[in-house]
């Protein structure tokens, strides 16, 4: 009576447990299939941003200095990659820079005094210096002294 209640317990057990075992190692597998096409995913959305951003319109604002003339610019330029290549340049703002104030059109004198040796001798000599509205100088001697043989 045991042997024959025994035997259909043990092919119970048998049905119950093979197929749970049979599914942890198909479950195993398909996790690495998973996690191989989860690497696939990645790589081609990677793949499809890099190709999406080289289809945008790159922009970027450069700032440079320049000179026209006597005057000092800092011009701002607007400038677009183009996916074909190409580039368009924008001229955005053009600031003039290192001006001085144009409400003083007078000339500023200043007068200073220097020691110069001409040959053996040495003199003090008494100079105008005169700064134009426009950017040059002019400079004149007013008085020149002999001074003392050293």
């Amino acid at each position: 009576m045991k042997r024959i209640l025994t035997l259909p317990l043990l092919l119970m057990t048998a049905v119950i447990f093979v197929p749970s075992a049979q599914a942890k190692t198909e479950n195993a597998n398909n996790l690495t299939l998973n996690n191989a096409e989860a690497q696939i995913y990645r790589q081609n959305r990677r793949n499809r941003q890099i190709r999406n951003n080289q289809r945008r319109v790159r922009v970027v604002n450069q700032t440079r200095t320049v000179r026209r003339g006597r005057q000092l610019y800092r011009e701002t330029y607007q400038i677009r990659y183009l996916p074909n290549g190409r580039t368009q340049t924008r001229l955005i703002s053009r600031v003039r820079i290192n001006n001085q104030p144009r409400y003083n059109n007078r000339a500023r004198v200043v007068n200073q005094t220097r020691i110069v040796r001409v040959g053996r001798q040495r003199y003090r000599e008494t100079i105008q210096i005169r700064y134009l509205p426009n950017g040059r100088t002019q400079t004149r001697v007013i008085s020149r002294v002999r001074l003392g043989r050293y």
